[in-house]
């Protein structure tokens, strides 16, 4: 958080305040009404593709509507934590236990859609990063940065690849160096990890019907994406054209990949950065990273509430709801 609030300092500091106080108090409220809905539709299309994963691995009992619930405040926890979008994804396997669903098999599901996700973002980082070096003079502390992210992301995606394609898990690998699978009170946890894996594997690899739909699924949430920074820069009277835009998106999917809090300062400094690179108005910029942390501190909010509510509410009290945290996050609570 500290790291977060002077990353956030440094941002206002260099942005003229009067022309960003003028450039917020002209956005237009038309585009505020239709950027919302297109945003948390948007979320709405992240559930169905969670939903597409479950129902491949034969989790069809579970409602929509209790998904929803599942999602927002595995978001919201994810939202808080320095976890580059991971933080909440124990919270949404323990809400899928109450329906009977085992542990190990809801986290394999949530593995898949995080994945693809966070693949997404760093492929198009990535090709943001390569266009934005080509078509525009960078200052060489940005660019390192740039190289820095990109080197990291390509290594994700490269090991991921590797360890689907050899049918190897990434996890029990990690697992096994440092000797864990060795402990005799963790062989019941070896062989979880080994059966997680390998629904892991099974859906990329032999399940290519499902996989095809939750890659159509995430091609209409892409081209939403463009529709909602477009509404984005519009809310500020900017009208960006297809490249900023996709530049845009791409270091928003960067920043929350970040582990810091709230994404607090990488949200709005990579949008500040990007348009003084690309020489537009940086208090556009910074609106539009402000925009979008006022868009996403809702979804967390309602997330939040629905995570206090199932964590302590629905339990007769709170020594039930610690027994049911131990059984599925282990004796050690």
């Amino acid at each position: 958080m500290i790291v977060g609030l002077i990353l956030f300092w440094l941002v206002f500091k260099h942005i003229d305040i009067e022309n960003f106080i003028e450039t917020v108090k002209n956005a237009n409220a038309g585009y505020i009404l239709l950027y919302f809905f297109v945003s948390y539709l948007i979320t709405f299309l992240g559930v169905i593709r969670w939903k597409l994963i479950l129902d491949a691995q034969k989790h069809k009992k579970i409602s929509f509507f209790y998904l929803v619930k599942a999602y927002l405040a595995g978001y919201a926890v994810s939202y808080i934590t320095p976890s580059a979008k991971l933080g909440g994804e124990p919270v949404k396997a323990a809400l899928l236990k109450r329906k009977g669903l085992e542990t190990h098999k809801v986290l394999s599901t949530i593995i898949i859609d995080k994945m693809m996700e966070i693949g997404g973002s760093g492929l198009f980082f990535i090709i943001g990063a390569i266009i934005l070096s080509v078509n525009y003079a960078l200052p060489s502390n940005l660019k390192f940065l740039i190289i820095i992210l990109c080197l990291m992301f390509i290594g994700l995606i490269g090991l991921a690849i590797y360890y689907i394609t050899q049918e190897k898990g990434f996890i029990l690998s990690v697992y096994k160096f440092f000797r864990l699978h060795k402990m005799k009170k963790w062989t019941n946890t070896t062989k979880k990890i080994i059966e997680t894996e390998k629904m892991i594997v099974s859906f990329y690899k032999k399940d290519k019907k499902n996989f095809l739909y939750v890659l159509f699924v995430m091609a209409i949430n892409w081209g939403l994406m463009f529709v909602e920074y477009k509404l984005a820069m519009l809310i500020f009277g900017f009208n960006g054209n297809l490249l900023q835009i996709f530049l845009a998106f791409s270091v928003v999917g960067a920043a929350y990949i970040i582990p810091v809090p709230f994404a607090m300062g990488t949200l709005e400094g990579g949008q500040v950065a990007l348009f003084n690179a690309i020489n537009l108005n940086s208090a556009i910029g910074l609106s539009v990273g402000l925009l979008t942390r006022v868009k996403d501190s809702i979804l967390a909010g309602i997330g939040l509430v629905i995570a206090a509510y199932y964590g302590v509410a629905k339990k007769e009290n709170i020594t039930e709801s610690t027994k049911f945290n131990k059984e599925v996050f282990g004796k050690s609570l």
